[in-house]
């Protein structure tokens, strides 16, 4: 019986950068939703055009963003 080798994997540091900054996206994404337009449970009396642009653009990459990073990394 032959004794394999352990595989070593290096550590990808750019991909812990974009999780790192996936992260920081989604704290102001969930921050932002209180301040614009769209329907959402928690809203305050002060409204944004900025905040519903900003809340917009993120929620269409930052999920897959998060997706393909949690696929990366198996």
């Amino acid at each position: 019986m032959e004794l394999k080798e352990k595989a070593t994997y290096e550590r990808r540091f750019d991909f812990v950068w974009l999780r790192i900054f996936a992260t920081i996206m989604i704290f102001l994404f969930h921050n932002a939703r209180a301040y614009d337009y769209l329907l959402w449970e928690i809203k305050k009396n002060e409204k944004d055009v900025g905040m519903t642009i900003f809340v917009l653009f993120l929620a269409g990459w930052v999920m897959p963003l998060f997706f393909t990073l949690s696929s990366m990394s198996i």
